[in-house]
């Protein structure tokens, strides 16, 4: 008798493996510890911060006159913003090896965009100095792998966790970033070309944007927009399983 009422009786329901994933993904291929996810989110937030004010204090020290204190200030605190987002990137270890490889190549490219950002700052004020502007083109080279470098740890993130729409915008963005490799390259040429014949590099580079369309400027642009944009969904998507993960806590307590 008493096996018969063990038999009847109703077995624990298991747990349910797709919760907390947002709509439109899969099941996740890990899972994370609430610590794990805090830290992407923290990391993706400073990222996105410190990305954006570098861009904008890069792209204003090149077309003022002078480069002021103001965008020293601005791009040192965004430097800052994008050591402080890859460390706390690389400090997430649950999502497997290839992860913490890409996680672990962003913080290195990070410190040495950082590294570069003094002689940047020289160069602005010594434009013919060769020396100066090698690493200056570096500086800025650097920033634009990092922008790609970012979209495939992203793609690498939306692999584990199975959420097909961040590997594919990863995919795409990273190779828009990639075609401003082209004309960057073309540019620095021009300008180390310049400063060997003992012209100024800088300003042929002011005069080539007073010249370019501001549509052209625009276009250029819009792979670190679509970057950053790709960089702010994966916060949220890593708030988002945080909350899930939270609330799936206190409901089982």
């Amino acid at each position: 008798m008493s096996d018969t009422i063990d038999a009847a009786a109703p077995t624990s329901a298991p747990p349910d493996s797709t919760r907390g994933v947002p709509e439109g993904g899969e099941a996740p291929e890990v899972t994370l510890s609430p610590r794990d996810l805090t830290r992407l989110a923290q990391g993706f937030y400073f990222t996105f911060w410190g990305t954006l004010a570098v861009l904008a204090a890069t792209m204003e020290s090149l077309v003022v006159l002078t480069m002021r204190l103001f965008h020293a200030t601005v791009l040192g605190a965004g430097l800052i913003g994008m050591v402080v987002g890859a460390w706390r990137l690389q400090q997430a270890r649950g999502l497997g090896g290839e992860w913490n490889i890409h996680a672990r190549r962003l913080l290195w490219l990070a410190a040495a965009v950082a590294y570069l950002c003094p002689f940047f700052y020289m160069w602005r004020h010594l434009p013919k100095n060769l020396y100066l502007l090698g690493h200056a083109v570096v500086f800025v080279g650097g920033f634009i792998y990092w922008t790609s470098l970012l979209d495939s740890t992203i793609a690498t993130l939306g692999r584990v966790l199975r959420r097909r729409s961040l590997v594919i915008q990863s995919v795409v963005f990273s190779g828009a970033t990639f075609v401003l490799a082209v004309p960057f390259l073309l540019l620095a040429q021009s300008m180390v070309m310049a400063a060997t014949q003992d012209y100024d590099p800088l300003t042929m580079l002011q005069l080539l944007l007073t010249k370019i369309h501001p549509v052209f400027v625009l276009v250029v642009l819009v792979p670190f927009s679509l970057s950053l944009s790709l960089v702010w969904a994966a916060k949220d998507f890593a708030l988002h399983l945080l909350t899930a993960s939270e609330t799936d806590s206190s409901a089982g307590s």
